[in-house]
């Protein structure tokens, strides 16, 4: 049966203070594939402030409220696997 959230295999190099090397491990499958559309909808709901910070168009906001937004977004858009309802 499929784990929830999704799982892959990694490799990356890692130093635990004995010297740097490759390494191999599973973790949750990372996806950004619908950040877009989240930030968009959380854009929406008003809690956003826009200006400018330097030449660059900046965005603030309360980072609870953000997070807090993205938990139920991603659970209402990202659900789980049939069997594991």
């Amino acid at each position: 049966m499929p784990s929830h959230p999704p799982q892959r295999g990694y490799r990356g190099v890692v130093d635990d203070g004995r010297g740097a090397e490759w390494c191999e491990f599973v973790d949750v499958e990372v996806s950004a594939g619908d950040f877009e559309r989240l930030g968009a909808d959380f854009d929406r709901t008003g809690v956003v402030r826009h200006g400018r910070v330097g030449a660059a168009q900046g965005r603030l906001f309360p980072l609870v409220a953000a997070v807090d937004y993205a938990v139920g977004w991603l659970a209402s858009h990202r659900p789980e696997p049939a069997g594991r309802r």
